[in-house]
């Protein structure tokens, strides 16, 4: 079981560093034609939009990497204590 976790969390570490770099649509622009679409794969919205039209994929890879500093941030925290 920590073997998994280890490789799940060295995948999540990948993607929160190269994801946002390698995605199609970049964190910060708006699809105003697309304004909070289902998920397709047509146009590389595998997550859909949000209802001011960013592409939640690309969100939800930029997020992850303060997601991973917070976890990081608490256990070093625990460790010290």
């Amino acid at each position: 079981a920590a073997m998994i976790s280890l490789y799940a969390l060295g995948v999540l570490a990948a993607l929160a560093m190269f994801g946002p770099m390698l995605w199609v649509h970049p964190v910060d622009f708006i699809f105003r034609d697309k304004v909070g679409i289902a998920p397709t794969f047509t146009d590389w919205h595998i997550l859909g939009t949000d209802l001011e039209g960013r592409d939640l994929m690309a969100r939800t890879l930029f997020g992850l990497r303060i997601s991973l500093l917070v976890g990081i941030a608490a256990t070093a925290v625990a460790l010290s204590i």
